[in-house]
């Protein structure tokens, strides 16, 4: 994660013209050195007075979204389902391998369960606001 091009900017008074806002602090704080995404914005008290956050652009937060590099777990994960996908084409009825040997596995259209729990961390989850 990087903070590069990172600016907020809130709109104050109602009149159309927003101001930057210095030291806004991204949550949680050991979210860039551990590679994970920040998930929260705090902006200081002396930016809140007369903005107008409650309205649906009261905030604007210019930014470089996304991940800078690809997390291995990602990439591991990808691979896998693509190989579960790959080996469809021998399975015309979703059933692979054999139940003699004990090979049986059937190929359902769904994401493979290790690759589910491989991605769980990645996910967010959001109960409540």
């Amino acid at each position: 994660m990087t903070e590069t091009g990172f600016e907020v900017a809130t709109e104050q008074h109602a009149a159309g013209e927003f101001v930057a806002v210095v030291g806004p602090v991204l949550r949680p704080r050991n979210a860039g050195p551990e590679g994970r995404p920040w998930t929260e914005l705090a902006i200081p008290d002396a930016f809140a007075v007369g903005a107008r956050f409650g309205q649906p652009d009261g905030v604007r937060v210019t930014a470089r979204f996304g991940w800078t590099t690809v997390p291995v777990a990602v990439e591991q994960a990808s691979l896998l389902q693509a190989s579960r996908l790959v080996a469809r084409r021998s399975a015309p009825f979703g059933v692979a391998g054999s139940p003699e040997v004990g090979s049986e596995m059937r190929l359902l259209a769904k994401v493979d369960p290790d690759v589910a729990v491989t991605l769980d961390g990645y996910r967010r989850r959001v109960w409540a606001r």
